[in-house]
């Protein structure tokens, strides 16, 4: 509330971060995030769970249904550095950044998971 000094937008809310980090500790605090999400679970499509090819650990991977691709990559495109909450019955259970414009729909999730930590979030964002 601070840095909003004391008034949230009508555009922003603040929502609870909640997030299992490696060693089995949980992470918590709060973000402002935007209302309205930029994708939601219904633009997710072949979401999974695999080895990382390069530093071990695990990644998350999905594809965007062509309806998303497109309002997906222009919002990568003029966002890169900043953080995309992914959100879940309106806790973030994830921060990332974004490393640059998104243009094919094919997102990866890096996070030096464990296999346990992907999995999870694989199936939470398929909506299990």
């Amino acid at each position: 509330m601070a840095s909003l000094d004391g008034k949230v937008p009508p555009n922003l809310e603040i929502l609870k971060y909640s997030e299992r980090r490696a060693g089995g500790e949980n992470a918590m605090g709060w973000y402002v995030v935007e209302k309205t999400p930029i994708i939601t679970g219904n633009d997710l499509q072949h979401v999974r769970a695999m080895p990382a090819t390069f530093g071990g650990g695990y990644i998350v991977v999905f594809n965007l249904r062509p309806m998303a691709v497109e309002k997906f990559r222009e919002w990568t495109k003029a966002n890169s550095g900043a953080y995309l909450a992914i959100v879940l019955d309106e806790v973030v259970i994830s921060a990332l950044v974004v490393r640059g414009e998104i243009p094919d729909g094919y997102v990866t999730i890096e996070g030096n998971f464990t296999k346990e930590e992907a999995e999870n979030l694989s199936v939470k964002l398929s909506g299990g």
